[in-house]
């Protein structure tokens, strides 16, 4: 190969690459932008940091693991999944549910817990003396009828 033709090769190779550049400025653009946002919030330094404590092993079983099948399909089903949480936050109801859970998870956590580290015999009197708990019948009565809803939406899943 002659050095025009190599100089002839290299000067294609750069304006093509150049015209892909050209072409996709906007897109290009836009990744500066963030690029440029990560690194003024610190953003991009801390990924980096985090990434240099992860031994190269890690890394590698990382990447099989992302790239497994199970997690693709994973992947994709709770992408999928999205639209259904967001149509569920859009309704002022539901909304309010998932808020006051949320807002009383550690509340909720709580008592779980201490129930199961200390049970109480659950006889036929202690259930009906709960009953008289206002706020006992409140929760018996809307897990009675979520789980009402509940079977009657999933006798319908797969039909």
């Amino acid at each position: 190969m002659t050095e025009d033709q190599e100089n002839n090769g290299n000067h294609d190779s750069i304006e093509e690459l150049l015209m892909l550049v050209m072409q996709q400025k906007d897109q290009i653009n836009g990744i500066t932008e963030l690029l440029k946002s990560a690194i003024e919030s610190g953003a991009l330094e801390h990924f980096l940091e985090l990434i240099s404590k992860i031994n190269p092993s890690n890394i590698e079983y990382l990447t099989k693991i992302v790239s497994s099948y199970n997690m693709k399909v994973g992947i994709f089903k709770a992408i999928d999944l999205i639209p259904a949480f967001l149509s569920a936050l859009s309704d002022e109801g539901t909304s309010d549910i998932i808020k006051a859970i949320a807002f009383n998870s550690d509340g909720i956590s709580e008592k779980m817990v201490d129930g199961a580290k200390n049970p109480q015999k659950l006889t036929l009197l202690r259930l009906l003396a709960l009953g008289r708990d206002p706020d006992f019948s409140a929760g018996a009565t809307a897990m009675i009828n979520m789980l009402s809803e509940l079977g009657r939406t999933l006798s319908r899943v797969r039909e």
